[in-house]
């Protein structure tokens, strides 16, 4: 049972999104935040926040102070930045951008978050990316969405995020604890557009990320879709093969994506994508709420698969009516 000190600042976290996730001060634990019911003793009863540590080992945080939302960095100071890659056109034209206009003064490390769940054509895109860009790639990784999903015995959600958390966040934040001596004197760098989404758009070009305590930068914060593929044009970099079949990079079956893109996934690489099929029986839980992964399978044996920028005019195809 919690304090009556607790209720009022996790009620908080709990009002700005749910579910929230922060780390804990004491035990330097990320933490997923969850409404519940709490008596206190016979008479009271009020909207608290349960805890669920997503994270049982400490991250090993620096005990000197790390930099906070009031620490805005000057970033013609900065000296290190840290380019989250992801295989995209956005971070991938971001990467590229940093190391025209930035490399030359600052050092810049390009990582990337394997969920080791990716499209078998991102793998080949960043090693392609390291030829072409005469750099290479940190890759960390530390479980699978497969390894999330039998955890849990449930597939994530867009309430329930647990892997982005495990696979992305998680990961990228020990790295930076490992390796930034100075904390304040790195930036992480993302392909975050302000036109991708309203909330992404509220952030900011420069923004303080809590989950990572870090300073997050988006140097391309204004550009448009165009405006990026035509930066890769210009500069001879060739898109993730991907986007012929997809909108946007990620697992080959992200829960979060549309079933028209998990179809494409389950009919290029039928082999890998049967061991998630499987994974679906064996927990009795399907992909997504309205639509199991089996049902996908069938769409993507039985009905022609359109290109991802292709509409289906209002026919009635199978993805509009599970979606």
């Amino acid at each position: 049972m919690l304090g009556l000190a607790y209720i009022p600042a996790h009620a908080w976290l709990n009002a700005r999104g749910w579910p929230g996730e922060y780390i804990d001060i004491k035990s330097h634990q990320y933490v997923f935040t969850m409404p519940g019911f709490f008596f206190v003793n016979s008479l009271l009863c009020g909207l608290v926040v349960s805890h669920t540590t997503i994270a049982q080992e400490e991250f090993n945080m620096p005990k000197k102070r790390v930099p906070g939302p009031s620490d805005r960095p000057d970033l013609k100071n900065v000296r290190n930045f840290v380019i989250a890659v992801s295989g995209g056109k956005d971070s991938t034209a971001a990467w590229l951008w940093c190391k025209k206009y930035v490399q030359p003064q600052r050092a810049i490390t390009p990582v990337f978050c394997d969920t080791q769940s990716e499209w078998p054509e991102t793998y080949k895109y960043i090693d392609y990316l390291q030829e072409r860009m005469s750099e290479p790639v940190v890759t960390i990784s530390e479980s699978s969405l497969e390894a999330v999903v039998q955890r849990y015995g449930w597939w994530p959600d867009a309430k329930m995020r647990v892997c982005t958390e495990i696979l992305k966040r998680r990961p990228l934040a020990k790295y930076l604890t490992k390796t930034a001596a100075r904390r304040s004197d790195t930036v992480v760098v993302m392909g975050l557009r302000a036109d991708e989404s309203k909330g992404r758009a509220a952030r900011g070009e420069l923004f303080f990320e809590s989950h990572l305590r870090v300073w997050v930068w988006s140097p391309l914060f204004h550009w448009s879709t165009e405006d990026v593929l035509a930066f890769l044009a210009s500069e001879g970099v060739e898109p993730n093969p991907v986007y012929q079949w997809v909108k946007r990079v990620g697992c080959g079956v992200c829960p979060l994506s549309k079933p028209r893109e998990a179809a494409q996934f389950i009919a290029h690489h039928p082999d890998t994508a049967q061991k998630y099929l499987d994974l679906e029986s064996s927990i009795g839980s399907s992909w997504r709420q309205r639509v199991s992964l089996k049902d996908v399978s069938q769409y993507a044996v039985k009905e022609r698969l359109l290109p991802a920028d292709e509409e289906c005019a209002g026919n009635g195809c199978y993805t509009c009516e599970v979606y």
